[in-house]
C-alpha cells in the first residue's frame, strides 16, 4: 500500500514539474549578419529591432520590425500590433506571462517576456 501511495505521489509530482516555456525577445538590430535576414538598408524601411519567439519544440522564429525606434511613425504601431499579437498568441494557447527581463519596456519595444504553462 505505501509503495501504491509513493507511486502516485511520484507520478502527481512529476506530471506538475513538467511546464511549456516560450520566449519572445525584441532585440536592436545592429549586426548585418543576423540570422533573421533582417538587414539594415538605406533602400528599405529602416529594420531596427528584430521580435524573436523560441517555442517549446527549440523552433526559433523571427519577425522584422520596421522602424519600431521612431515613436511618431506608423511602423512603430505596425510594431506595437506585431507584439500584441504574438502575445495574444501566446495567452490563446494557454501560456500564462510569469516573467520579463529588468529592461523590457513596451514603449521601447524591447526586452525579453518569458511565457509558461504551469
Amino acid at each position: 500500500m505505501k509503495k501504491l501511495i509513493f507511486l502516485f505521489a511520484f507520478a502527481f509530482i512529476g506530471q506538475q514539474a513538467f511546464s511549456q516555456m516560450c520566449i519572445v525577445m525584441v532585440n536592436t538590430m545592429n549586426n548585418t549578419s543576423h540570422p533573421s535576414g533582417c538587414l539594415l538598408n538605406t533602400n528599405s524601411p529602416l529594420m531596427d529591432r528584430v521580435m524573436t519567439t523560441v517555442l517549446p519544440s527549440g523552433v526559433i522564429n523571427y519577425t522584422c520590425l520596421y522602424d519600431a525606434g521612431n515613436t511618431s511613425s506608423s511602423s512603430y504601431e505596425s510594431a506595437i500590433s506585431i507584439l500584441n499579437l504574438e502575445f495574444n498568441s501566446m495567452l490563446s494557447q494557454g501560456y500564462t506571462l510569469v516573467a520579463t527581463s529588468a529592461d523590457a519596456d513596451i514603449k521601447d519595444i524591447r526586452g525579453v517576456w518569458y511565457f509558461a504553462i504551469p
